[in-house]
């Protein structure tokens, strides 16, 4: 019997990594690896694609763009189906349950938190609808009944990005300099990371931005990114870079097997960080934003976009999980069914565009959305004990 609780859990670690190995997924990583190749040519092309010179309206340019990734359709089922019959030869039904097996989360556990979550937020999101509904976000909408897709992309846009926000712009060297003033607070340094990391913008480089660890020995840790030196940019720069010091902050002494951060636990260290751009009056100060106070969106809610993700989080879920029950299915179909009962969505058929294929979140199958369902939880019990620019205390207590 192993009794230390470490050494316990780098046992178990060792011997889920060994049964997963002699399982062999070589053709299930195959078609995963053909589809992600598929998938981020297609997403190399997106800037050409938006910037083109035509007479298209941004809805019939949105709808072609969605259309691109239909053709990866076929690859996505039959790499659902690959993984779940290697799933099935460890005795699992399928291979969701495999993977929610290897983060340690009951299945029962997710389908009560988000009936939970549903019921908690969805009068919330129907009045943050509202002010869609009644033109707040944009003044020359025409004013409806029903959310459009349009509509719906025009709010979430406009909550991603403030208007109070427009024409911010920086050198490149200024806005390192604020990103690195933002988290001098918690004693943390940016500029090692910088240095080897890829940030700036390029018209043939994917919009996604991306933290990994080259080498926990060397301290090697990067950022992907394709972003210009915009107030709209702190946001994913604030959220990988704080991935990646939570892996500088890991103690030297952790057992190599167990140094990398619990993914849920990292998932929401990068909310709790980025979401004070939108909720921290001293963090948008640090970073000379203005306030969000008179925003239609932010007015009556703390933090808009925190509402809308957690809506889409419970829909993706719920598509994952149902994808590999039974991978036969119509996904289109079952996608619009969701987005109905979770985001009150219900387009014309024209409009009900194939959009789960754009997801790397979806496309990856790794259950990451069950992982940010459960950092959202996490980040705000961390803004509750450490508010603001307490930094110091959080990263001696949690990332360490």
């Amino acid at each position: 019997m192993i009794n230390d609780p470490l050494l316990k859990r780098e046992f178990e670690k060792v011997f889920l990594d060994y049964l997963s190995i002699k399982n062999n997924w070589d053709d299930a990583e195959k078609k995963y690896a053909d589809l992600l190749d598929k998938f981020y040519e297609l997403k190399k092309k997106e800037n050409t694609f938006f910037n083109s010179e035509n007479n298209e309206t941004q809805d019939e340019l949105f709808s072609r763009w969605i259309n691109e990734f239909s053709s990866l359709t076929d690859n996505y089922k039959s790499m659902i189906k690959a993984f779940n019959n290697d799933a099935k030869g460890l005795g699992y039904d399928n291979y969701y349950q495999y993977v929610m097996a290897n983060k340690e989360i009951d299945l029962a556990l997710i389908d009560s938190i988000i009936r939970k979550v549903d019921q908690i937020t969805r009068e919330d999101y129907k009045n943050l609808m509202k002010s869609c509904l009644n033109g707040g976000c944009n003044k020359n909408c025409k004013l409806s009944g029903q959310i459009s897709m349009s509509r719906y992309r025009c709010a979430a846009a406009k909550m991603n990005y403030p208007s109070d926000w427009d024409s911010m712009q920086y050198s490149k060297e200024e806005f390192i300099d604020l990103a690195d003033r933002f988290f001098k607070s918690g004693n943390f340094d940016i500029f090692d990371i910088y240095k080897k990391s890829n940030i700036w913008y390029e018209k043939d480089k994917i919009n996604n931005s991306f933290f990994y660890c080259v080498d926990f020995d060397d301290e090697d840790y990067r950022i992907y990114s394709n972003i210009e030196p915009e107030a709209f940019s702190f946001n994913p720069l604030i959220h990988e870079f704080a991935h990646a010091l939570h892996y500088q902050s890991v103690r030297k002494d952790v057992p190599y097997l167990l140094k990398d951060p619990n993914s849920i636990i990292a998932e929401a260290i990068a909310i709790y960080f980025d979401s004070k751009l939108f909720t921290s009056n001293i963090m948008q100060s640090k970073l000379g934003l203005p306030g969000l106070e008179n925003n239609p969106f932010f007015k009556d809610f703390s933090n808009p976009l925190r509402i809308m993700f957690l809506r889409k989080l419970l829909r993706n879920i719920k598509f994952e999980e149902a994808v590999f029950k039974n991978p036969d299915q119509d996904f289109n179909e079952l996608w619009w069914k969701l987005s109905k009962e979770y985001l009150f969505l219900d387009p014309s058929d024209q409009e009900k565009l194939p959009e789960w294929m754009t997801s790397f979140h979806l496309v990856s199958s790794q259950g990451i959305n069950v992982d940010y369902l459960f950092a959202v939880a996490f980040a705000a019990q961390f803004e509750h004990y450490y508010p603001d620019d307490n930094f110091v205390e959080l990263k001696d207590k949690i990332l360490k």
